[in-house]
């Protein structure tokens, strides 16, 4: 679904908003992720590999409902088939540039994630 808005600066864009396809609700199963949030840790070496400095890298977004830039952790729903971990470096890869090699996956926090304000 495509809603159009103007932007902070009066300019009238389009913003594809994501719908929930991937979500398995089959009574008497358990649920089943639909969506990842990361928390990318840069960490800096030094000569000798030892970590020196470890940065969080969070990204700024304009987002439509709340009418602001909002800066927030990268996340974004399953792809069809996908693992979490592969979801969280495809959108590591795509929100921020930055290619991760590996990633933790953390038991559930949360039973519902907010995916957008």
């Amino acid at each position: 679904q495509t809603l159009s808005y103007a932007d902070e600066t009066g300019t009238v864009r389009q913003w594809d908003m994501c719908t929930r396809t991937s979500t398995d609700r089959t009574p008497g199963t358990a649920p089943r992720a639909d969506a990842v949030c990361i928390v990318p840790l840069l960490r800096r070496r030094d000569a000798a590999g030892k970590i020196v400095a470890t940065d969080t890298l969070l990204v700024e977004q304009y987002r439509p409902p709340v009418g602001r830039r909002t800066i927030e952790f990268p996340a974004g729903l399953l792809d069809a088939g996908e693992t979490p971990a592969g979801a969280a470096l495809r959108e590591l890869r795509e929100e921020t540039g930055y290619v991760g090699d590996s990633c933790k996956v953390l038991p559930a926090v949360s039973g519902m994630l907010c995916m957008s304000p």
